[in-house]
């Protein structure tokens, strides 16, 4: 019986293992992501002015923000990165 539990225990911990570095290749990639949406936005706000150039500027601090998140290891709303993508296409 011991044998069993043991292999169970460690069973357990390969999968927490791989699915913690699971988590961290995903958050690698999203920051990759946002980093990108970010340069375009750093971009669009060097090109305009006025309304449009706030715009992009306050876009930008919002990403900043997400990819500070991510980086401290906290998880963030989805819904928060999908009003990025619909501002970015409209």
């Amino acid at each position: 019986m011991d044998i069993k539990l043991f292999v169970v225990a460690v069973s357990v911990g390969f999968l927490a293992i791989t699915a913690h570095a699971q988590d961290k290749s995903s958050n690698r990639e999203l920051v990759a992501k946002l980093e990108q949406m970010r340069s375009d936005s750093e971009h669009k706000a060097e090109i305009l002015a006025g309304k449009p150039k706030q715009e992009w500027l306050l876009r930008e601090a919002r990403i900043n923000g997400l990819i500070a998140q991510l980086k401290a290891g906290q998880s963030l709303d989805p819904k928060e990165i999908d009003e990025l993508l619909k501002e970015r296409y409209r």
